[in-house]
């Protein structure tokens, strides 16, 4: 079953998590991760992850996904004319198994 719900307490019940990246820009991740803590697989996804995942691999994130943009001004016009990314931009993801850390 999938559930979605803006309600972080209902999060303490679920083993496999994916959180938006936007948490790091409303600065509740903190939170987020203190209540999910015992997931058994726990992802960031959004196009606001871009950086670094060491500090939130640290912290038990199993994953970080986050969309390139290959082709700016492709992107630029797609979004002007309400389009979604489509090739001007790639989709990736980077597993903390397969990481090679970055930062210490």
């Amino acid at each position: 079953m999938v559930e979605v719900t803006p309600d972080s307490e209902q999060l303490r019940s679920c083993n496999k998590i994916i959180i938006t990246a936007a948490t790091m820009l409303n600065n509740t991740m903190d939170e987020i991760l203190r209540l999910v803590s015992h997931a058994e697989r726990l992802v960031v996804l959004g196009p606001t992850a871009g950086f670094f995942p060491d500090p939130l691999f640290a912290r038990g994130v199993s994953a970080v996904g986050g969309t390139e943009i290959t082709d700016a001004d492709a992107a630029l016009l797609r979004l002007r004319n309400k389009q979604g990314l489509g090739d001007a931009a790639r989709k990736y993801i980077i597993r903390r198994q397969h990481y090679p850390r970055v930062l210490d």
